[in-house]
């Protein structure tokens, strides 16, 4: 587990390592790909957490995309 290193003297970053509940139990009908972008974006190590670049190539901003092309083109048809 990543350690948190002191950035002032006032503050103390002691945290006791604890297990969570997990996506899938707090949000169980969430996109898989969506979940896997939430946790990379809430790792706790700074060091191994997603970047702006990486958040934004990652699959599920494609498949928002994809479906509003889909989206798009059926209502053109409709239309």
């Amino acid at each position: 587990m990543y350690e948190f290193t002191k950035r002032s003297n006032r503050l103390d970053y002691n945290f006791e390592p604890t297990s969570g509940i997990g996506l899938d139990t707090l949000i169980p009908d969430a996109p898989e790909d969506f979940k896997n972008l939430l946790k990379k974006m809430l790792e706790l190590d700074p060091k191994e957490r997603i970047d702006i670049k990486e958040a934004l190539n990652h699959p599920f901003f494609y498949s928002l995309t994809e479906l509003k092309k889909y989206r798009k083109s059926l209502i053109s048809r409709i239309s």
